[in-house]
């Protein structure tokens, strides 16, 4: 066995479902049907892209041995579907060549993995505005509440996404088909400079489920091209709308 390690069930679903929001999404790259696994610094790093939005997640993995860096693919669609009927609290996930197996109390389910050397990195490369101090929970409720009014006409790009306005002492967010149009303030413990960011509702769904899960939420941040979300175990980045 390459590497064996052991994650609590709960954890390991959350962080399946959320990081796999965007496998399979791009139509040009097989290789984006697939999640990354990687094992760094005893943490198990889960990450999936269509490469505009990017997720990513991390779980602390409890191991009695000395786990290498490792960076596989693998296909979420049937661990996602195992994961939701095992009642074990805790999961044994073992790698061994080109296999990962997860272990549970009344059986076990083998995946094939492919070599992740060759997964697209983080598209955010730093640089721009930081934002700190917006309420996590104020703000997942906004984002989800804007995203329904937001147009699917792709003709219409700027129509098909969710606006966050930063101004002195307010986040406004808020979307409009041209037809209605919903807004809601979120008042945060910091003035910012005026900076008005749209983000396709593609990503809205991953970064309200980050938002919901994570236990800290660190801030928002933004550059000419990008947006990143930032919580104490992953990220959600996603293209801005020009």
């Amino acid at each position: 066995i390459m590497s064996s390690i052991a994650v609590n069930r709960n954890e390991f679903n959350e962080v399946m479902q959320t990081a796999s929001a965007f496998a399979g999404l791009h139509k040009g790259l097989l290789m984006l049907d697939n999640v990354l696994f990687q094992i760094k610094d005893k943490n198990l790093v889960i990450t999936s892209t269509d490469t505009e939005a990017y997720v990513s997640r991390s779980i602390r993995i409890d191991t009695n041995e000395d786990t290498k860096d490792i960076a596989f693919l693998v296909n979420p669609r049937d661990i996602c579907q195992l994961l939701s009927q095992i009642t074990d609290e805790t999961v044994t996930i073992e790698f061994e060549n080109n296999a990962m197996t997860l272990k549970y109390s009344n059986g076990y389910v083998s995946t094939a993995t492919y070599d992740g050397s060759e997964f697209p990195v983080s598209p955010f490369e730093g640089g721009g505005n930081v934002y700190t101090g917006i309420s996590a929970d104020t703000l997942a409720e906004a984002m989800k509440k804007a995203v329904n009014f937001a147009s699917n006409d792709i003709t219409l790009p700027a129509m098909c996404s969710v606006v966050l306005h930063f101004d002195e002492g307010d986040v406004s967010v808020y979307a409009s088909d041209a037809v209605a149009m919903f807004l809601q303030r979120v008042h945060d413990s910091m003035g910012h400079d005026n900076r008005v960011l749209l983000i396709p509702k593609k990503s809205i769904k991953a970064i309200v489920n980050m938002l919901k899960t994570c236990a800290v939420f660190r801030g928002v941040e933004a550059n000419d091209t990008h947006i990143k979300f930032v919580f104490d175990d992953g990220v959600v980045i996603s293209c801005l709308t020009d």
